[in-house]
């Protein structure tokens, strides 16, 4: 039994691309971290580093089995040289349209609710990150639109 918040259950799977929680525990797209933690991510967790291999068929099991997923999108997953406002930096992470795939990808599953994160727009003097990060809102919410009653984007 899941505990309720508005009515709605809180559910076991989360999805994380750097910041995507994907299962109760899980990353995907992790970049930093020492030698102790990736072997314990490794041995406790679904773990994909650097990038969304395994996500489709990730997707594909939480669609057959219809859980509800809870979606957090860490926008530190994003590579600094086009994602610059962010507390946490970090080089090698995926471009833009590789995190809008996989945002597609995933909102095909039961999504329940969702956020996205990681934002510092102060450590951004250009914008581009705020920007960046509005569409990435935008394009979720259109991915998320599924045509329920009462959803418009």
């Amino acid at each position: 039994m899941w505990p309720r918040r508005r009515g709605l259950p809180v559910p076991s799977w989360a999805i994380s691309w750097p910041g995507w929680r994907i299962s109760t525990c899980g990353s995907v797209c992790g970049r930093c971290g020492d030698r102790a933690e990736f072997e314990f991510a490794a041995q406790h967790t679904e773990m994909h580093k650097f990038d969304f291999t395994g996500l489709a068929e990730l997707t594909a099991q939480l669609c057959e089995s219809k859980v509800p997923v809870y979606l957090t999108i860490d926008l530190d997953c994003l590579d600094p040289s086009c994602f610059p406002g962010t507390g946490t930096p970090e080089a090698g992470g995926v471009s833009f349209l590789q995190l809008l795939d996989a945002i597609r990808t995933v909102t095909k599953a039961n999504i329940i609710g969702a956020d996205l994160n990681e934002l510092a727009p102060t450590l951004d003097t250009t914008g581009v990150s705020t920007a960046t990060a509005c569409k990435v809102l935008r394009e979720t919410l259109i991915a998320l639109d599924k045509g329920w009653p009462g959803f418009q984007v």
